[in-house]
């Protein structure tokens, strides 16, 4: 799953932490604006830094899936 981690409602920590109640080995890529998220999140997800390139992305995605 990909996700940002900027959205109204929940937050991509958020819906990461409920998708991986549901399917716990979901890979999981929170993409971000911000230097470092809002403290208290603990998140252990991936994380991509924006603005990212395709190949970057690309290249997150193949570590999750070991592609």
């Amino acid at each position: 799953m990909i996700t940002d981690f900027s959205m109204p409602g929940m937050n991509g920590g958020e819906l990461a932490k409920a998708a991986r109640a549901v399917l716990p080995g979901l890979p999981i890529l929170i993409a971000s604006g911000y230097a470092e998220l809002p403290p208290g999140v603990g998140l252990d997800f991936a994380r991509l830094d924006k603005p990212y390139t395709q190949d970057q992305l690309s290249a997150e995605i193949g570590k999750l899936t070991g592609h």
